[in-house]
């Protein structure tokens, strides 16, 4: 990605380079105010509006997405290949999942022809399905009596 800054006539700045570290070492699929908090802990000398330029720049080279799942803010995505994701309605936690869509993409809908597909399974991750598990399971105050 860094690269790809310079071969774009773009300067590659310790902010930059902060910021697509950042994208590339995350798998949580993060929020700019999430890269930010991350990046000023890195590097004291970065604002919120540098960052957010760095990711508008990063999606507008193609080198990640941008993911409006209708949670609240956007949340970045490096991982550029065809997939779809799992939200917890719970944690917000977003996992990327491959779902073979090729045929549903070959298909026509009354003449409309989908170029890709967005995809966003909405439900309970593991965790917070355990938790809940466990706290339905743990004894009341009263039982402890």
């Amino acid at each position: 990605m860094v690269e790809r800054f310079h071969d774009a006539g773009r300067k590659v700045t310790p902010q930059r380079v902060a910021v697509v570290e950042i994208i590339c070492s995350s798998t949580t699929h993060p929020t700019a105010d999430m890269v930010f908090a991350d990046a000023h802990r890195r590097l004291r000398v970065i604002s919120q509006r540098t960052v957010y330029q760095v990711l508008t720049d990063l999606c507008d080279l193609g080198e990640i997405q941008c993911l409006n799942i209708g949670s609240g803010a956007a949340r970045f995505d490096p991982n550029n290949d065809r997939h779809q994701h799992l939200l917890c309605d719970r944690c917000g936690q977003l996992i990327d999942i491959y779902l073979d869509l090729d045929g549903l993409l070959d298909e026509s809908f009354e003449g409309f022809r989908a170029s890709h597909a967005d995809v966003v399974l909405r439900g309970t991750c593991r965790t917070c399905a355990d938790d809940r598990g466990a706290r339905r399971r743990a004894p009341s105050r009263a039982d402890s009596h």
